[in-house]
């Protein structure tokens, strides 16, 4: 099929292409479990002066009972990103128990050895808890969860359960969480002042808020940290189609990343910091690209028909995996391993279902 004809994600779909998958941006980021080393949060308001407008305070009414452990406080934590760490498996998201179904809820946490043996389950959850995602250290999880006001609210657990802290009681989905390097921060997405999404900053021992981004009418999101803890890059379409942006931990000195025609999303921090991946359609497809974290340096990785998506370097900064609908007739994602040049695509997954947004584990 001539790539320019190829049905197109939905305008919000940031993360996921359509393809068959039939869910909107926020269902889909707040639906993944992104297991990944960052994660977000939100908090009290930002004093800060040029943070913008704050979310709402909290109703004041009695606390809503803090949720039981979430069904995923047994997995390993994620290593942090790094060189010269080993990294035996790659764990994803599937609906692939339930493929008729595309529904959040139809999707668990998988394991796979990187050669696609060893399959595991790791996940069978009874409760709208997702995103999971552990501080660099290995001791917290982040995670949001609908089951105390209906909406996805943000909260904060010891990885081996316990302790839970609710962060955020806005009566307003959060999603897309990230954690700072440092541990000391989340930012995340909402939609609480009503806008499509803006990216907010929470810090853990002050209670302090940030608003990184102010933009009405715009859809801001996927912040992901520089391994540094310097820069926030992020994906917004407030030039129209959806590019990548950089900013500071403190919401100023945005700037563009990605040059030419959009959309480009889905950004990933190579280990050393200097250079990110991300999806583009700029060339009538979805592929990957890498580009220079100052801008230079373009690159496109993979070249096929099908839609590349969702790259994520492996700990070692060599390896690339990424989901695919390539090989397969029904435009199903499966998981794929390359070098960091584009070169030895290697297939590691395949089968019934949608496997989505692999990381990296030890």
């Amino acid at each position: 099929m001539d790539p320019k004809t190829r049905p197109h994600p939905p305008k919000r779909g940031i993360l996921i292409p359509k393809a068959g998958f039939n869910m909107t941006l926020s269902a889909v980021i707040r639906g993944i479990l992104a297991v990944v080393v960052v994660a977000a949060g939100c908090g009290s308001p930002a004093t800060e002066e040029g943070a913008g407008p704050p979310p709402p305070a909290p109703q004041q009414q009695s606390a809503p009972p803090a949720p039981g452990a979430p069904d995923f406080k047994g997995l390993l934590p994620a290593p942090p990103p790094g060189f010269g760490k080993s990294a035996q498996h790659l764990v994803f998201f599937s609906n692939r128990g339930q493929p008729d179904r595309t529904d959040s809820r139809a999707f668990e946490l998988f394991r796979v050895n990187l050669n696609g043996r060893g399959l595991v389950q790791l996940t069978t959850s009874s409760a709208y808890d997702r995103e999971p995602a552990w501080s660099r250290d290995g001791k917290r999880i982040a995670f949001t969860s609908s089951h105390v006001d209906g909406k996805e609210e943000v909260f904060v657990m010891d990885a081996g359960g316990g302790k839970v802290r609710q962060v955020t009681n806005f009566n307003a989905h959060c999603w897309s969480l990230a954690w700072s390097p440092d541990g000391e921060a989340l930012t995340f997405v909402s939609n609480v002042g009503g806008d499509d999404g803006e990216i907010y900053l929470f810090k853990l021992n002050s209670d302090a808020w940030l608003n990184l981004t102010n933009s009405p009418g715009v859809e801001d999101g996927l912040a992901t940290w520089s391994p540094d803890g310097k820069t926030i890059a992020f994906v917004s379409n407030r030039e129209g189609a959806e590019q990548i942006y950089l900013m500071a931990p403190d919401g100023s000195g945005v700037k563009r990343l990605t040059p030419g025609p959009g959309p480009n999303t889905a950004p990933a921090w190579s280990p050393d910091g200097r250079r990110l991946a991300f999806v583009s359609g700029r060339d009538g497809n979805y592929e990957i690209y890498v580009i220079n974290a100052d801008g230079s340096g373009l690159k496109r990785l993979t070249h096929n028909l099908a839609y590349d998506w969702s790259p994520a370097w492996s700990p070692d900064g060599r390896k690339i995996a990424f989901t695919s609908t390539r090989d397969n007739p029904q435009e199903t994602y499966n998981v794929f391993i390359m070098d960091a040049d584009g070169g030895n695509v290697i297939r590691v997954t395949s089968g019934p279902g949608r496997d989505l947004i692999p990381r990296w584990w030890p």
